[in-house]
């Protein structure tokens, strides 16, 4: 169903299920099922398939993988409401709603924080909170190994999916060879238009971006460090505030 990627160096690691930490990306606006979904109602809250909402779906698919001890959700505090759902599957205190919204990085970053405060060898396992997974046992199967790449190296790891069709509304990631697993990423492509997407296609080097990434907590704060330094200095801020003093924080990232 998937296949595993990666970027890094290997090194020695101990790895245990105990370490995944997942990390829910739920503040998203959701409207594309609009008039159902809505800015202050979006899709990962609504029940789509059955009678769960997805991202209470999504929760109860890694049964058995993450605990609701480690399980993260990263939501918006304008969809306090909407987050109530979550009460009976994950702790209130790990549930972490945003003051404004402020794209992916500050609130992985922040959730990584978070996580190493109670796990300091935390594996973070970031998945959307809405989407439709036909095959959970194999889903499971390819997260678990993710994670075990992603615990034994300094890597990021992320899950490709081979391309059904010339999809113009995917990212792309382009790998430099098929021969070899994991496979190494050669470059990242942004949704295509129809020539370029029917290219990819054609070539088993391009997988579509499924927007899951598995990385140590630890290594992912050290890149940010690296290539996102202001970032990094408003979540150290973060790290020892109180939660009076987070929206003057968070008003600050870009």
């Amino acid at each position: 169903l998937y296949s595993l990627i990666f970027l890094g160096y290997l090194c020695f690691f101990r790895y245990s299920k105990k370490m995944i930490h997942t990390l829910l990306l739920a503040g998203g606006s959701g409207t594309r099922f609009w008039p159902l979904s809505r800015k202050l109602y979006p899709k990962q809250f609504l029940s789509i398939i059955d009678d769960d909402p997805m991202i209470i779906k999504t929760i109860k698919r890694l049964e058995g993988l993450v605990t609701s001890d480690n399980t993260w959700v990263l939501g918006n505090d304008s969809q306090q409401e909407c987050l109530k759902v979550l009460h009976s599957f994950v702790p209130d205190s790990q549930v972490l709603a945003e003051p404004c919204a402020k794209n992916t990085a500050a609130c992985i970053g922040w959730g990584a924080i978070e996580v190493l405060k109670k796990d300091p060898n935390a594996v973070l396992l970031i998945l959307p909170a809405d989407a439709w997974i036909e095959d959970d046992v194999s889903f499971r199967q390819d997260l678990e190994e993710g994670c075990r790449v992603a615990a034994e190296s300094d890597s990021i790891v992320t899950l490709g999916i081979k391309p059904r069709s010339a999809h113009t509304g995917y990212g792309y990631i382009k790998v430099s060879a098929t021969d070899q697993f994991p496979l190494d990423v050669d470059s990242f492509k942004e949704k295509p238009d129809k020539k370029t997407a029917e290219l990819y296609l054609k070539d088993s080097t391009y997988f579509w971006n499924a927007g899951i990434f598995i990385v140590k907590a630890s290594f992912l704060l050290s890149l940010f460090s690296d290539y996102m330094p202001n970032h990094y200095t408003l979540l150290k801020q973060l790290e020892v505030s109180k939660k009076s003093t987070i929206k003057s924080i968070y008003d600050k990232f870009e």
